[in-house]
């Protein structure tokens, strides 16, 4: 796995849009102030990273995007929320277990359109697919840009095989 290549090309789509990503994530900070414009603010950000990768131009006010998903994105949040509540108080280790079981959900829901509870479900199916394989890292083809792009900072090569799974061809592009 060449990570000097997957860190370069991530590093040329943030450079691409370097001001705009600043500008939209501060907007994103400065809108969660209210509480209720966190969880279609993020889903905006997530939304754009993915165009970004694409490929696809972006503007800073693509950030809200995710109001067109108000309800879907606060789902996710709240059931989210509860999940991780009841495992951080049985004892934190079980939340960092969610946690983790977690991490795939959101960019489900963007990239494939889930529902909230959809999302997390295969999330954790994905996960589950890979804990008996933990010794051993699994080396698959970084054929898909989205995948060297948005795996390059999310994953490792041991979680690839989810984030074919995520990507897939829902998502492909040449970026040269």
């Amino acid at each position: 796995m060449d990570y000097e290549k997957i860190f370069s090309d991530t590093w040329d789509v943030f450079k691409e849009n370097f001001m705009t990503y600043i500008i939209a994530t501060l907007v994103a900070m400065i809108g969660s102030i209210l509480i209720v414009t966190i969880a279609p603010l993020f889903y905006g950000l997530v939304d754009m990273a993915v165009r970004g990768v694409k490929g696809e131009p972006i503007d800073y006010k693509d950030v809200f995007s995710g109001f067109d998903h108000f309800v879907r994105s606060w789902g996710f949040a709240i059931v989210a929320a509860v999940l991780l509540l009841v495992g951080y108080m049985l004892l934190i280790i079980p939340g960092i277990i969610l946690s983790i079981l977690l991490l795939y959900a959101f960019p489900l829901l963007v990239i494939r359109g889930y529902s909230g509870v959809d999302a997390i479900k295969e999330s954790i199916e994905d996960w589950k697919k890979q804990f008996p394989g933990y010794g051993n890292h699994l080396h698959h083809s970084l054929d898909n840009q989205c995948h060297r792009q948005l795996c390059s900072y999310w994953f490792t090569d041991y979680y690839s095989d989810c984030c074919d799974r995520i990507c897939g061809s829902h998502i492909s592009y040449d970026r040269k």
